[in-house]
């Protein structure tokens, strides 16, 4: 995370639906959750503003993070600010 701290600043996430997650095998609940929504900041070295679309996916044991992912188009972001 340090990383996206050092990249950008201003940096928002906005949630347009957090859903429930199910277990793969029997399709009930399992207690995760996934998120669709919209990340927004300005990147540092450039002072261009950015919008990126994204989706996580967090699973929890004992009320803690366990396992997540998260898909974005990074690369794409990236190579916006080398205008």
């Amino acid at each position: 995370m340090k990383m996206y701290q050092d990249l950008f600043d201003n940096i928002q996430y906005e949630a347009q639906s957090w859903l429930p997650g199910v277990n793969e095998e029997t399709l009930l609940p399992d207690g995760s959750v996934r998120t669709y929504g919209t990340w927004t900041g300005i990147h540092t070295e450039t002072g261009i503003p950015f919008q990126l679309t994204s989706y996580h996916a967090m699973e929890f044991k004992d009320g803690k993070i366990v396992r997540g992912g998260d898909y974005f188009d990074f690369n794409g972001l990236m190579n916006s600010f080398n205008q």
